[in-house]
């Protein structure tokens, strides 16, 4: 869904931006060349990280968890999946500036979307991964393993 509706706000703006060259100057030329690049780059980023969570599907699919040797590329692939992120939000941060230096409110939609499943993607990853190590109970919950 996220890259179909990226897709469309691409597709409209290349129509938008295609209209406006025809009527103005070459400073819209710039801009919207601009955001079309970081449109581009923004629908690139995410069919990477479909293409990734495919194969590491892919690679989870073929044994258990104790088939080490079949599931060898998972935890190479997720590393490469959680770090994807990390080009994601400078590259929304130049385009979150060109889209506020143009108006296109298609686009910062889009970008307020973006700014917010970034934040949802850290969040998960903090509330999955514990940082500190801390360890939660200091006791066992069932009583029965302690002995």
């Amino acid at each position: 869904g996220w890259m179909i509706g990226t897709g469309v706000v691409l597709a409209e703006h290349l129509d938008a931006g295609a209209m406006a060259r025809n009527e103005t100057t070459n400073t819209t030329e710039s801009n919207t060349t601009k955001l079309t690049v970081f449109l581009s780059v923004h629908v690139g980023i995410h069919f990477i990280c479909a293409f990734i969570e495919l194969l590491i599907v892919h690679y989870s699919l073929r044994g258990s968890i104790f088939d080490v040797e079949k599931r060898l590329h998972v935890p190479r692939l997720l590393l490469v999946r959680i770090a994807l992120p990390l080009f994601e939000v400078p590259w929304m941060g130049v385009g979150t500036k060109w889209a506020f230096d143009v108006d296109a409110t298609s686009i910062k939609d889009l970008l307020v979307f973006g700014w917010i499943s970034i934040g949802v993607f850290f969040a998960k990853i903090l509330c999955t991964f514990d940082p500190c190590g801390i360890v939660h109970s200091p006791t066992p919950i069932d009583p029965r393993l302690s002995e």
